[in-house]
């Protein structure tokens, strides 16, 4: 039995290896099983996940809104007929994003889905049971047990006691949409529900990533960032986390939420065991680098993590702090803390880029472009576009380093700046990030993507459009002169 879940679009096998291109598309999937955000459901179709200016509610429920009819019957098909009674008899309460997910999970596999499948290759298929649970380490977290048990308790008041799982299945079923799932992100790509895809799965994590996931609405896309000669499914590699974070956060986050340690360039160089260079070992370099204080010398300068004090090797300046390494190791910290932070103040931004800069981070530090990436997110919330412009000059070489030249979330970047200098009637300053960004978003969203077709395109019209009526106004003023 197998839907239309999940499309692969590279015919693999014995001596088939095709060379894969930038930009190709790898796979096309709808998932198997997902749940708008709960912030979402007033503003978001809940099957489609198209944000709409206005949404018709369900009658039932009173909960979930949807497009159109169309919608309608096909969540109706797909999920909401077995939840609508339940979620109008324990509204306005509602169950955790997590648990409606489980809920629709277990309705599913009790209903066929376990039967359901994706193709991977001709002879390979991947059905929701082959995912990984990593039951062994859900047991041995505290942390997680905690969850499951208070999902457990949600879960038999929203569903019953008929036909519920034992204790060690709902455990596999957590474990497995907890390291297999998927945020499903908008087109500034930001997480509005979450999703499990089943041929998706197969694709393993790297910090220095050579593809890309991007959804439109629900349906997921995967394309080569970076060419892959001798193609096999193998050596894919998304990143699962923010890569614009140092090394031991990024490691905190892969055990903790995928029970894996990363053994990418940018991971190995960082460990000391792959050397540096460039790629990965740059990134990894720049974690711990210090700007020279000579004012005529480029160098960087790391900073010894044995309290050593700092020395450039190439003027041998070494006029730094005596406290750098705590000071270092507080703005870290400060940095850390701030990035989780849904909430982003300027005023506090700014204090903290004043107080690295006194420290002397190299621009490219880690830290550094983190920081200033905050700020950016802060003076847009505050219109201060003057500002945004200064802010993207000072970030792009960042974006480049941590997340790729050409990453998604580049891709965005360029977009988003070059939107408010267009805004600004700085042309000359728009038509280079817009044209940087139609070369990224080509990539990694396709041409015919929304983000490309219904944000960007309109945007490099109307920079052509202001562009030609301004040279005409320039020549018509010549020829009154």
């Amino acid at each position: 039995m197998s839907p239309p879940g999940g499309k692969v679009l590279l015919r693999t096998g014995p001596g088939v290896r095709p060379h894969v291109r930038r930009g190709q598309l790898l796979l096309s999937a709808q998932p198997f099983v997902y749940v708008l955000k709960s912030d979402g459901l007033r503003v978001r179709c809940s099957y489609c996940l198209e944000k709409r200016d206005h949404l018709h509610r369900c009658s039932g429920c009173q909960v979930m809104y949807f497009c159109d009819r169309e919608c309608q019957k096909r969540a109706w098909s797909e999920f909401h007929r077995s939840e609508c009674a339940r979620l109008k008899k324990v509204s306005p309460r509602l169950p955790p994003d997590t648990a409606l997910l489980l809920a629709r999970l277990i309705v599913k596999l009790r209903n066929g889905g376990d039967r359901i499948s994706d193709r991977i290759t001709d002879t390979r298929h991947r059905s929701f049971k082959d995912l990984m649970s990593h039951y062994r380490d859900i047991k041995a977290t505290p942390r997680r047990m905690e969850h499951v048990a208070a999902l457990t308790v949600v879960l038999r008041s929203f569903l019953g006691p008929d036909n519920f799982p034992n204790d060690s299945e709902l455990a596999g079923m957590y474990g497995r949409v907890c390291v297999n799932g998927f945020n499903i992100l908008d087109g500034e790509m930001l997480p509005v529900a979450t999703g499990i895809y089943l041929s998706a799965s197969i694709i393993d994590h790297s910090c220095q990533p050579n593809a890309a996931a991007t959804f439109n609405g629900r349906t997921l896309s995967i394309r080569a960032t970076e060419p892959i000669p001798d193609f096999t499914w193998e050596k894919v590699r998304i990143s699962y986390i923010d890569t614009m974070a140092d090394t031991e956060t990024r490691r905190r986050e892969l055990r903790n939420g995928y029970f894996f340690d990363c053994d990418c360039v940018r991971c190995s160089a960082a460990a000391g065991s792959a050397p540096g260079g460039g790629g990965g070992g740059a990134a990894a370099g720049l974690e711990r680098a210090l700007r020279c204080g000579s004012a005529d010398c480029p160098a960087t300068v790391p900073l010894p993590p044995d309290g050593a004090a700092p020395r450039c090797s190439r003027c041998r300046y070494q006029g730094y702090p005596a406290d750098i390494g705590a000071e270092f190791d507080e703005i870290a910290r400060l940095t850390r803390t701030y990035a989780q932070d849904n909430t982003v103040y300027y005023d506090f931004c700014l204090r903290l880029l004043q107080r690295q800069e006194a420290a002397m981070l190299h621009p490219l530090n880690v830290y550094r472009v983190k920081t200033l990436d905050l700020t950016l997110e802060a003076a847009i919330s505050t219109d201060m576009w003057e500002r945004c412009l200064e802010l993207g000059s000072k970030l792009e070489d960042g974006y480049r380093t941590f997340y790729g030249p050409c990453s998604p979330l580049t891709g965005i970047f360029y977009l988003k700046v070059g939107k408010i200098a267009l805004y600004r009637f700085q042309h000359a300053l728009a038509a280079r990030w817009l044209r940087r960004a139609a070369a990224v978003l080509r990539v990694t969203h396709g041409s015919d993507h929304p983000v490309y077709a219904e944000q960007l395109a309109p945007l490099l019209q109307q920079l052509s459009a202001e562009t030609a009526g301004r040279e005409r106004g320039d020549e018509l003023g010549d020829g009154g002169d």
